[in-house]
């Protein structure tokens, strides 16, 4: 991820303080997605795999929102909603998201703000 990016993430740290650097998502399972139109904010609840894969016993839940939505664009649904990965990308002052396809829900969005809003070890 480049830091540019990463730097604009409010709370990354809550993040890449438990990982190390800011993760792929690679199969990350979606729990939960709201929309509110205050804002309009998309708040995106996943689980991450990749965690699980380090500590089998433990996995991470993490809670992402981003605030002043523009663009939306969601896709498919599934049991396990599982992405491929999520990818950042600047576009001037907002950032596009993309929820890569892998199974079940994916997509892009674009927001001019992202927050970590939530980062939780859940031991098994």
């Amino acid at each position: 991820m480049e830091e540019s990016i990463l730097a604009r993430i409010e709370g990354a740290r809550k993040l890449t303080g438990l990982w190390g650097a800011w993760p792929r998502f690679k199969r990350a399972q979606i729990l939960y997605l709201r929309l509110d139109r205050s804002g309009p904010t998309v708040t995106i609840g996943l689980r991450l795999t990749e965690w699980s894969e380090r500590k089998p016993d433990e996995h991470v839940n993490v809670t992402l929102r981003w605030h002043e939505v523009t663009e939306l664009s969601l896709s498919g649904i599934d049991p396990e909603n599982m992405i491929g990965g999520l990818t950042l990308q600047e576009r001037g002052d907002y950032l596009e998201a993309t929820l890569e396809p892998l199974r079940g829900t994916h997509g892009r969005l674009v927001g001019r703000r992202l927050q970590v809003m939530d980062v939780a070890v859940i031991v098994a």
